[in-house]
């Protein structure tokens, strides 16, 4: 969960996870294999080392940035993984 308001309630990433399953498709055909920093309704940063992918994120001023991994189009369902560090 990441601070979402002035009043420092979490923050739900609802918005993230709906335009993630309504994507999904054009997800795994843009980002296959790839690890992505997701941001409301946007792709923040992309690429294959994740450790670079939520660099670059913090590095655009997310403090917590959701990372998932787009499976390759052979593999199964969208993996999720939140970064707490």
């Amino acid at each position: 969960l990441e601070r979402g308001s002035e009043k420092g309630e979490p923050r739900t990433r609802e918005t993230e996870l709906l335009w993630l399953e309504e994507n999904r498709r054009e997800l795994v055909e843009r980002y296959s294999g790839e690890w992505i920093v997701l941001e409301g309704e946007r792709v923040l940063s992309h690429g294959l080392d994740a450790a670079s992918v939520l660099n670059d994120a913090r590095l655009r001023g997310i403090s917590l940035p959701l990372l998932i991994r787009i499976p390759s189009k052979d593999e199964g369902r969208l993996a999720l993984e939140a970064d707490h560090v």
